[in-house]
């Protein structure tokens, strides 16, 4: 389903110039506390969520076409695996707030 809403993206983009910004969630559970190691690398918070969403609503700059990987901070870079979300960074100016790798190192080890 999201590839073929890409791809309708990009046909928009392409014959009617107008905007077109896809954003992979990794993972929302509604709330900002993971529920295992898993989730502390997928996770995109709700405060990170709306700044996210609200950028890319916002964005006027000169790219038509972006995907993005849509997670919070969860990393000391800009990408945990495969979900970059340097685009998000660096073209729609997103700043994540929250960085749950960092704040829950304690979930994916035996002490709690």
């Amino acid at each position: 389903m999201k590839g073929m809403a890409e791809i309708a993206g990009r046909y928009l983009v392409d014959a009617h110039q107008i905007r077109f910004i896809s954003i992979r969630i990794g993972n929302s559970i509604g709330g900002n506390e993971p529920n295992d190691a898993r989730h502390c690398s997928t996770l995109l918070t709700p405060r990170d969520c709306v700044q996210l969403f609200s950028l890319s609503v916002d964005y006027q700059r000169p790219i038509k076409y972006l995907i993005t990987y849509g997670t919070s901070g969860n990393t000391d870079g800009y990408q945990v695996g495969f979900m970059d979300i340097g685009p998000a960074v660096e073209i729609l100016g997103y700043r994540p707030k929250d960085n749950l790798i960092q704040t829950h190192r304690h979930l994916g080890s035996s002490e709690k």
